[in-house]
């Protein structure tokens, strides 16, 4: 038989952060989604209107993952010596801030502004490419860890 669970006491702040943590992350998907939408497009037929889109798209994501980073950070820190699904967290967060790191990349691989890609100015679009879909599946899988495990 499975030993039972540890009680495990957090604070009024924790749960205020898992709630914002949660809420937002209700977006990842869509956001991931409309910018793969975005990207491709892009690639096969590049327009301003289409990379200004692709821009804010971008920069929605990168909001979102600031403030799930901050408070999922905040959380797993309070958390750290509680037992009950440790294992899941801290692949969840690990996960998670490597796609973070794969995110930054991502935008310092960009193509330059002034149209050209692939010169010593700006990024390699299908290097940028594979490195943001490495980072968005990277990201999905950990937040499909979470939206699975927690029971």
């Amino acid at each position: 038989p499975q030993a039972p669970a540890v009680a495990f006491e957090y604070s009024d702040a924790y749960r205020t952060r898992a709630r914002i943590h949660r809420l937002a992350s209700y977006a990842t998907l869509p956001l991931f989604g409309t910018q793969a939408w975005l990207g491709q497009s892009l690639y096969s037929d590049a327009t301003s209107a289409k990379k200004q889109a692709h821009l804010v798209v971008a920069g929605s994501i990168a909001t979102l993952f600031a403030v799930n980073s901050v408070t999922g950070v905040w959380n797993l820190i309070e958390a750290r010596k509680d037992p009950n699904g440790r294992t899941r967290r801290w692949a969840h967060g690990l996960m998670m801030l490597a796609a973070d790191a794969g995110f930054v990349a991502t935008a310092m691989l960009a193509p330059d502004d002034d149209g050209g890609f692939g010169d010593d100015d700006g990024g390699s679009r299908s290097l940028h490419r594979a490195v943001a879909l490495t980072s968005v599946g990277l990201a999905s899988a950990s937040y499909l860890v979470m939206l699975l495990g927690n029971r």
